[in-house]
């Protein structure tokens, strides 16, 4: 098998930090491993001040990955997080 051939695989009775590696089509990096994002690169995307990013985490308010001490995002968590959580907001001229 040639390494630049080799592609990664969750063997499907594994555990999810076993994987395999294959010649098989697509990889599980693209498919499953997201960037993480920082707090700051977080919070300004939802256009709130990092520490109110970082207290929501720490209240169990928004989803967050920690790394030790390391608090980290998904975007597409956030994503989904801010969709179920929108709310629309009208005003009614008076």
């Amino acid at each position: 098998m040639n390494t630049v051939d080799k592609k990664l695989r969750v063997v499907s009775s594994a555990t999810p930090t076993q994987i395999k590696v294959s010649s098989d089509s697509g990889s599980i990096r693209d498919r499953f491993f997201e960037p993480l994002i920082t707090a700051v690169e977080a919070a300004s995307l939802l256009t709130i001040h990092p520490v109110t990013l970082l207290r929501w985490a720490r209240e169990g308010r928004i989803p967050h990955v920690r790394l030790g001490r390391r608090v980290t995002f998904r975007t597409s968590v956030l994503e989904l997080w801010l969709v179920s959580n929108y709310s629309m907001v009208t005003t009614h001229a008076a």
